[in-house]
């Protein structure tokens, strides 16, 4: 087979690679039932980091750290400990994962130009860290030597390049989650250069694809609570994180500094669409009824996420304290609209069991016991790409 490109589009969140190489492999498959049931109960949370004064948000759960979060009750536990959020490549149950050992494929390939090919050819996407320093659209190409997690989704021979997904430049406008072709060889050298920096940490190569027939259950008590927490917050003190609404301090922090880094700020307005996507496939589901009025609340928040966001543009220029104060206090009114549309959203949630409790965690639905963490399955070998080592992935 001298080509394939595997299907892929632009995702509707794209804060950070992780998300966007996910959703854009899921969302081909948008209109698929579980795929909407799977994004209504993720996406829910973001936390922020602030450990030398850089600060750093995500969605759901920090993918990076195992940080322990001390509750006003003095119970030492992971934030979010029941419902678990799945929303990285890594534990996503809407995908199937294998992972290979570099240390094998050197064995068995030429190339890793030949490896990702037989993956491609088995419907697999790739998923690994390479060194962008040798990518021609890369913020930082040729400038800086720098190792990012790329989607691999296609490859054509007549051309000689691979199919790349990853947050390209130039490094100084237009940055932005895009879709390119790589040269065979230039992406071996980054391959090849990575390699050579044995980072343990990313020692595997991560091959996933999407699960057609994997049921997504719409639990009501867990996407309550999942909520409510979000609306509660959190700031551990401790380890310098906010989560949930708390995020928002951040934010009034942010703003008091020259220079305004939009990462974090992209996070709080995609926060508010995927709000509003959540509560469009709750009523498509008839799990909440709302008026046309109420629904419109929804939008309002996203739109008004967004107008925050875009005039940070102008806060850039100008370096103006009266807009400065007048851009926080917009930010103040946007998290109690966010608040506000939690809240309706939780009381629209009717016939919801409480399936949290301070003292035992999530319990199984009918027991009252405290609910194990489920082993994912290994997928079947017979679906399994060749040279597969293990399909169990440690971040």
């Amino acid at each position: 087979m001298s080509q394939k490109i595997l299907p892929v589009v632009q995702p509707p969140i794209a804060c950070d690679k992780d998300d966007a190489n996910m959703l854009a492999v899921l969302w081909p498959h948008e209109n698929n039932e579980n795929v909407k049931k799977w994004f209504v109960r993720n996406f829910i949370d973001l936390w922020c980091y602030d450990p030398l004064d850089t600060k750093e948000m995500g969605f759901d759960k920090p993918f990076t750290s195992q940080l322990d979060c001390f509750r006003p009750e003095g119970t030492k536990h992971v934030y979010f400990d029941r419902p678990f959020p799945d929303s990285t490549i890594h534990d996503c149950q809407l995908l199937k994962r294998v992972a290979y050992d570099r240390d094998t494929l050197e064995k068995k390939y030429d190339t890793i130009v030949d490896m990702v090919k037989e993956t491609l050819d088995n419907d697999y996407y790739m998923f690994f860290e390479i060194d962008c320093f040798y990518i021609p659209y890369a913020l930082y190409n040729r400038r800086m030597h720098y190792n990012s997690r790329t989607l691999i989704y296609g490859y054509d021979d007549e051309e000689g390049v691979l199919h790349l997904a990853d947050f390209y430049g130039p490094f100084d406008r237009n940055v932005a989650y895009k879709f390119r072709a790589v040269k065979y060889a230039d992406f071996v050298k980054a391959y090849s250069s990575y390699e050579c920096s044995k980072n343990i940490n990313f020692e595997h190569l991560l091959a996933f694809k999407y699960d057609p027939d994997k049921h997504i259950p719409l639990n009501k008590g867990e996407l309550k609570y999942a909520l409510k927490r979000y609306t509660d917050g959190f700031e551990d003190t401790h380890n310098n994180v906010y989560y949930g609404i708390k995020c928002y301090d951040a934010i009034q922090d942010a703003l008091e500094k020259k220079y305004v880094d939009f990462r974090i700020f992209n996070y709080i307005s995609n926060h508010a669409k995927a709000m509003r996507m959540r509560v469009e496939y709750l009523s498509e589901f008839e799990a909440i009824e709302l008026e046309p009025d109420q629904m419109a609340v929804f939008t309002d928040l996203e739109k008004s996420a967004l107008g925050c966001r875009n005039a940070l543009f102008k806060l850039v220029v100008s370096q103006d304290r009266t807009f400065r104060n007048r851009l926080m206090d917009q930010y103040r009114a946007l998290r109690e609209k966010d608040l506000a549309c939690n809240m309706l959203l939780i009381d629209q949630i009717k016939d919801a069991e409480n399936v949290y409790r301070w003292g035992a965690g999530l319990k199984e639905v009918g027991t009252g016991r405290p609910e194990e963490k489920a082993e994912t399955k290994a997928s079947p070998a017979a679906d399994k790409p060749h040279a597969v080592v293990s399909d169990k992935v440690t971040t």
